[in-house]
């Protein structure tokens, strides 16, 4: 079991290997209520943040015997109500694994490419002659 996955987040109860998004949720208001600077905010959101999926952009739970979170509702809406508690939701701007195809790269390289092939030929031909 990988402990350091769950650093940052709360165990739903004493018996849980994973800590869940809304166990969190209710544990953060629930410290919120009591003593507002108890919290450690920096690294829970980094815990919620790590919980996104990097394919739609929602959030998910782990679950067992798959490496990626698939996104719910759900979850998704306890970890916007918890970056919205810390005041950061300004995180969810950034880009999380995008790669874009950019359509001039696709333009450009092909050509460069016939343009390297085109002269190879060209020497080819000339020396022949």
């Amino acid at each position: 079991m990988d402990y350091h996955a769950n650093f940052g987040g709360y165990l739903p109860d004493i018996l849980a290997d994973n800590t869940l998004l809304s166990s969190t949720y209710y544990c953060v208001k629930g410290i919120e209520l009591i003593d507002e600077s108890e919290l450690n905010g920096v690294t829970t959101v980094n815990w919620v943040l790590n919980h996104q999926n990097f394919l739609d952009g929602g959030f998910g739970d782990w679950a067992e015997g798959n490496d990626q979170r698939g996104s719910s509702v759900s979850a998704s809406f306890y970890a916007f109500k918890l970056l919205d508690t810390f005041d950061s939701l300004e995180e969810l701007n950034e880009d999380i694994f995008v790669v874009e195809l950019n359509v001039l790269l696709l333009i450009i390289i092909p050509s460069i490419i016939a343009v390297i092939i085109g002269i190879i030929y060209f020497f080819i031909r000339r020396r022949r002659i």
